[in-house]
């Protein structure tokens, strides 16, 4: 990781703010975009230390221990690390507010790696931060199923997008692969389909 161009040696993670989304008419296109489901649940980001895991949302509120997925992180980074990604219900539980009681329902999609062991990479591009993510993934191929990689594609966001809703996802989260985590610069897009309808051409308009 100290190779990433961007990254800074830093003893303990960094405290970034929340970046905030943009609703946008359609979803962006060209090679420069980075697309994601966006999953119905809670936006969080997994803090690990030595001692212990907190789950934090984007209230800076701390939800109860959550054992296994602090397991299945522990097992892919070692010792300290930042995650952010998505805390979201089993298929098989039901709403997410139900499985939050019974936290074994709980599933982490991983999307974005802040920190790991000493390494701060805010200030790494997306995609740079993506691949360190997933290769704490292929180096650990047997981590718990309660935690998962969250996958992106590259490219037409109009294609994925209408996936997505087809497959009944909330919409698509489209961020600029070459973005740091910077919240005053960092492009994040979320592209929802109409909650009536869920038809591809039909999005809900710019707050």
């Amino acid at each position: 990781m100290s190779s990433l161009p961007g990254v800074r040696l830093q003893a303990k993670p960094p405290t970034p703010d929340w970046p905030k989304p943009i609703i946008a008419h359609t979803p962006p296109k060209g090679g420069r975009w980075l697309h994601e489901i966006h999953r119905s649940g809670m936006l969080v980001r997994a803090s690990l230390s030595a001692s212990h895991a907190v789950v934090i949302t984007t209230r800076d509120s701390m939800l109860p221990a959550l054992v296994d997925i602090e397991a299945g992180l522990r097992a892919l980074a070692g010792g300290e690390a930042l995650f952010e990604g998505y805390l979201v219900a089993h298929a098989r539980h039901g709403a997410f507010e139900e499985a939050l009681r019974e936290p074994r329902h709980l599933v982490f999609y991983a999307n974005d790696l802040l920190y790991c062991n000493g390494h701060d990479l805010t200030g790494v591009a997306l995609h740079g931060r993506k691949r360190a993510l997933r290769n704490l993934f292929l180096e650990c191929p047997r981590v718990s199923g309660q935690v998962a990689f969250g996958d992106h594609v590259r490219g037409d966001g109009s294609s994925f997008w209408r996936r997505a809703c087809a497959m009944g996802f909330e919409g698509i989260v489209s961020k600029s692969r070459e973005a740091p985590y910077d919240p005053l610069r960092y492009h994040w897009i979320w592209s929802p389909p109409s909650t009536a309808e869920r038809q591809p051409d039909s999005l809900i308009p710019c707050a």
